[in-house]
């Protein structure tokens, strides 16, 4: 019985330690196997049985999985495929595709002759991108690395919980564009939804939610009509000329666009509450203090 190794004295044929030769594989592969072009099995001219140790005397059935033959007589290395595990999966979807932050069309990606993601209609523009899953986790990372305020109300308004979290940008620019949506009752009856949105001009995730065709507004009333406190300042918010299912508010806070959106309409009966917004960049505790509950509508990209 052969049970010994094969040797090779310094010649390129392997011998067999019962003398029998063995002609050399055709191939290497960088990783050190053999990718033999496999002809029907005959055994070695030694016939030093079954149970040989010399790998080239195996048959096509005991070959290891990186031999794989192929038509034309080509050897390739197989390599499995890799399937997702859940958790994996379940980190690919924390956040929707991108689309546009002024009509949720779909993106062309950056590419060799363009750095900048690139609606048709409104050429190049700031990807949005809406959390479904893990909203905690995401405003936790837009505290650390949005370049715009993340507006929270502190504290929120009794039984209200955060129903959606989005942003425009991408990880090369950061986030150029930040939106927190809450739900709860409205204070003259039935549910209530308010999205705040800070955003640097011409994004247009704003001016979408209050229903205008535009990405900034183009004049505003000599008379604000709502105020809050931002940042610790005294907010005016101007009134926008929205449809009629919405109330929609824009001021100015830390350099950048403030928006307030509110359905229904008469929800913005909030505002003559003393709202007080803050930055979670300045406190990221703030994120401890939130009830998270079932996602929004009108903050969804679906």
């Amino acid at each position: 019985m052969c049970h010994g190794p094969a040797r090779r004295p310094g010649g390129s044929t392997d011998i067999c330690h019962r003398g029998g030769q063995v002609p050399p594989p055709k191939h290497q592969n960088r990783a050190g196997w053999a990718s033999i072009v496999h002809q029907p099995h005959v055994e070695a001219e030694d016939d030093c049985g079954s149970d040989c140790r010399n790998s080239h005397h195996r048959s096509p059935g005991d070959r290891d999985i990186r031999e794989r033959v192929v038509p034309g007589g080509t050897p390739r290395e197989r390599t499995p495929q890799k399937k997702l595990t859940p958790r994996v999966a379940r980190r690919r979807a924390v956040t929707a595709p991108p689309v546009c932050p002024a009509c949720l069309g779909g993106l062309v990606p950056p590419n060799l002759w363009s750095d900048r993601w690139r609606c048709e209609s409104h050429g190049d523009v700031e990807p949005f991108h809406e959390a479904r899953s893990s909203r905690e986790q995401v405003l936790r990372s837009l505290g650390r690395s949005s370049r715009v305020p993340v507006w929270l109300p502190s504290p929120m308004p009794v039984h209200w919980f955060v129903s959606g979290v989005g942003w425009a940008g991408d990880e090369r620019t950061g986030a150029h564009a930040t939106a927190f949506a809450a739900s709860g009752p409205s204070p003259v009856g039935g549910p209530a939804e308010m999205v705040l949105v800070a955003e640097t001009p011409r994004v247009g995730l704003g001016s979408r939610l209050a229903g205008l065709t535009v990405p900034d507004p183009e004049r505003l009333d000599e008379v604000p009509e709502a105020k809050i406190e931002a940042a610790g300042h005294p907010t005016a918010l101007w009134p926008i000329a929205a449809p009629p299912d919405r109330a929609a508010f824009v001021g100015e806070a830390l350099g950048v666009w403030l928006w307030c959106v509110l359905w229904p309409a008469d929800a913005a009966l909030l505002l003559l509450e003393h709202l007080v917004m803050e930055d979670l960049r300045d406190d990221p505790r703030l994120v401890d203090r939130l009830l998270f509950g079932a996602p929004g509508s009108h903050l969804s990209t679906r």
